[in-house]
C-alpha cells in the first residue's frame, strides 16, 4: 500500500477486523485523519517513545563498554512547489532542488532508530547535536560514545563540540585540507589492510598518521590591531592507501579517539567503512521499501528569507573582499608604471650624453691631422657605438620584461574591476521582497516515524523468527516473498488465528513454515489480549482461496 487509496483493493471487513476496533477501514476517513494528523502536533513524542522502544526490543546494548557506533546522515526529499522555499545541494546530481532534509540515526547494525525532518538548506553540521540529544532524551542516558559521519559534517567547530561533551567522532577528511602524503605525519608506519585471501596481495595499506588542521580562530586576548593567530587543530588519522605500489589514491579516516583508547588503527577504518551496510544501504532499502522519499503534508509558512539575506551577505563579502585587493592591485600598477617612467627617462638621458660623446668624437677626426690621433679618435668612437648598441639592447630586454608584468598586473586588476561589478550588480538585483517559505513538517515527521517503525518491525521478524540467511535481506525482498502472501484469518474470542496461502517454492514454504512455528512459540498477543498465531497451509492443498468473508467472524 503507497496510499490511502489502496484501501479500497482490501475487504471491506478484514483490517477493522484484525485492529481490533470491529469497524471498516475506509479511504476517506484515513485521508482525513492524516491530513488532520498534525494537529495532535505529536510527532516528537512519538520519535522519543519509539526509539525507546527500539533500544529495548532491538536489544541495544545501553552500556557500550566496546565503543560500538552509531551512524549519522542526512537524506534529501525533493518538494514539487511553486513556493519559493529552501533548497538542498544533491551531490549526485551536482544542483539544488526544493527540498527537506531527513537526518537520521542508525545503530550500529543498521536498526535507524530516531530522525529529524527539516528545511532543505539545514546542514547536516547545525542538526547533527539536535539529533543526538533527542535520542539521547528518549533513552534519558548518554549513549552516543562513538558518531560516525561522512564529509558534511567535516567541522572544526564540530570536532571541538564532540571534543568538550568527551565524545568520540570518525569521519574522512576533506579533499581540499590536505595536499598528499606529505601533508601527513606518519606516527605508525603502513601496514596491510585489505588482502585478496585467494592469492594473498595486499590491496591496501593503512598507517597511524596524525595532521594538524588550520583553525582561524582568533584568540580572544589578541590585542587590537594584532594580525589574525592561526591555531592548530591536532588529529588522529587513519591514513589508507589504495594501489599499493603507486601509493596513489589516499583516502584518510580521522577521529578524535586517542592511541590508548584504541591502539589498532584498522578497527578505527572498519568503523568509518561500515557505513555503507550499516547506514548507507539501509536508507537506500528505506527509500525503495517503505517510500522513505514521499513527503506528507504540504501545508506552508512565511518566514524571513534566511536564503536572500545569505546571498546579500555573501555578495557584500565577496565585494569587500574584491575591494581589499584592488588596492594592492592598483598599487602595483602605479609601481611598475613608474619603474618604467624612470627606466625610459635614465635611458634617455643616458644615450644623449653617448650621442654628445659621439658628435666630439666625428668633430676631432674630422679636424685631425695626424693619422695615430685619428685612429685613437675612431677606436673611442666605436667603444661608444657599442655602449649605445649594449645599452639599448638591455633597456630593451628590462622594458620588455616590466611592460609584461604590467599587463598582467592591468589584467589582473581588470579582472577584479569586472568581478566586482558583475558582483555589485548582482547585488543590486536581489529581489530583498520575495519571501520564503517553510513546509510545516509535523505530519511527514510523524509519517516518518510509522515508516520506520515499519521498516523496524521487518527487521525484528528477520531476526527473531526467519533462518540466519534472512537477517540481512531488504525490505522489498521481504516484502515481495513473505508479506505480499495471501491467506485468511479467523477470529475467535481467545485467539487470532492468520493461515497463508502455500508457496510454489519449497524452500520458501519451508522457511516460511520454521518462522511460523517460532512465532507461534512466542506467545504473540493483542491489545485485547487475544494470542495471535500463523499458519500456512500445506503444498498439498490447491485449488484456489478460499472464500475469506466465511472465515471472517466476530
Amino acid at each position: 500500500m503507497k496510499r490511502p487509496k489502496d484501501l479500497e483493493r482490501y475487504h471491506k471487513s478484514g483490517l477493522g477486523l484484525i485492529s481490533g476496533i470491529g469497524k471498516r477501514y475506509r479511504y476517506s476517513t484515513i485521508d482525513k485523519h492524516q491530513r488532520e494528523l498534525e494537529k495532535l502536533n505529536v510527532s516528537q513524542v512519538i520519535s522519543k517513545a519509539l526509539a525507546k522502544c527500539y533500544i529495548e526490543a532491538l536489544f541495544i546494548k545501553i552500556e557500550l563498554e566496546d565503543k560500538s557506533c552509531f551512524y549519522i546522515d542526512g537524506h534529501l526529499k525533493t518538494v514539487w512547489s511553486d513556493k519559493n522555499i529552501p533548497r538542498g545541494f544533491r551531490t549526485t546530481l551536482n544542483k539544488t532542488e526544493k527540498s527537506l532534509e531527513q537526518v537520521l540515526l542508525t545503530g550500529g547494525k543498521g536498526h535507524p532508530l530516531i530522525l529529524l525532518t527539516c528545511p532543505g538548506d539545514q546542514h547536516l553540521t547545525k542538526e547533527m547535536f539536535n539529533l543526538i540529544d533527542a535520542f539521547e532524551g528518549a533513552c534519558e542516558k548518554a549513549i552516543v560514545k562513538v558518531s560516525v559521519f561522512d564529509r558534511e559534517g567535516v567541522s572544526l567547530k564540530v570536532f571541538k563540540e564532540f571534543d568538550r561533551r568527551e565524545r568520540c567522532f570518525i569521519t574522512l577528511l576533506k579533499d581540499n585540507q590536505y595536499k598528499g602524503l606529505e601533508s601527513f605525519k606518519i606516527v605508525k608506519d603502513f601496514v596491510s589492510y585489505e588482502v585478496d585471501k585467494k592469492i594473498g596481495e595486499i590491496k591496501s595499506l593503512i598507517a597511524d598518521a596524525e595532521i594538524v588542521l588550520k583553525d582561524k580562530d582568533e584568540d580572544e586576548g589578541r590585542r587590537k590591531g594584532e594580525k589574525k593567530k592561526k591555531l592548530g587543530y591536532k588529529i588522529r588519522v587513519g591514513l589508507l592507501v589504495k594501489d599499493p605500489q603507486g601509493m596513489k589514491k589516499l583516502i584518510p579516516i580521522i577521529t578524535n579517539i586517542s592511541r590508548e583508547e584504541e591502539t589498532d588503527i584498522r578497527k578505527i577504518a572498519d568503523k568509518y567503512f561500515a557505513r555503507w551496510p550499516y547506514q548507507e544501504n539501509i536508507i537506500k532499502d528505506m527509500v525503495y521499501g517503505v517510500e522513505l522519499n514521499s513527503n506528507h503534508g504540504y501545508k506552508k509558512r512565511e518566514v524571513e528569507n534566511r536564503t536572500i539575506i545569505r546571498k546579500k551577505e555573501k555578495l557584500e563579502e565577496n565585494i569587500r573582499g574584491l575591494s581589499k585587493k584592488l588596492k594592492p592591485a592598483n598599487k602595483e600598477v602605479e609601481d611598475f608604471q613608474r619603474e618604467i617612467e624612470t627606466i625610459e627617462q635614465v635611458y634617455e638621458s643616458r644615450i644623449k650624453e653617448l650621442k654628445k660623446d659621439t658628435n666630439e668624437l666625428h668633430y676631432k677626426v674630422l679636424l685631425s691631422s695626424k693619422p695615430k690621433t685619428k685612429r685613437e679618435h675612431l677606436q673611442r668612437l666605436k667603444i661608444i657605438e657599442d655602449k649605445k648598441l649594449d645599452l639599448t639592447k638591455r633597456n630593451e630586454k628590462q622594458l620588455y620584461l616590466l611592460r609584461n608584468k604590467l599587463e598582467k598586473k592591468k589584467s589582473y586588476r581588470k579582472s577584479l574591476i569586472s568581478q566586482r561589478g558583475n558582483k555589485t550588480e548582482e547585488l543590486n538585483s536581489l529581489d530583498m521582497e520575495q519571501k520564503l517559505y517553510e513546509i510545516l513538517t509535523e505530519k511527514d515527521n510523524t509519517m516518518s516515524n510509522f515508516k520506520l517503525l515499519l521498516y523496524n518491525l521487518s527487521r525484528y521478524t528477520q531476526e527473531q523468527w526467519f533462518s540466519p540467511q534472512y537477517e540481512n535481506a531488504t525490505f522489498l525482498m521481504m516484502r515481495d516473498k513473505f508479506y505480499s502472501q495471501d491467506g485468511y484469518v479467523k477470529l475467535g474470542k481467545r485467539i487470532i488465528r492468520v493461515t497463508l496461502n502455500p508457496y510454489d517454492d519449497d524452500e520458501l514454504q519451508k522457511n516460511v513454515e520454521a518462522a511460523c512455528i517460532k512465532f507461534n512459540c512466542a506467545d504473540i498477543r493483542s491489545p485485547l489480549g487475544r494470542r495471535l498465531e500463523i499458519y500456512v497451509e500445506l503444498q498439498e492443498k490447491t485449488g484456489g482461496n478460499p472464500n475469506v468473508t466465511k472465515n471472517l467472524t466476530f
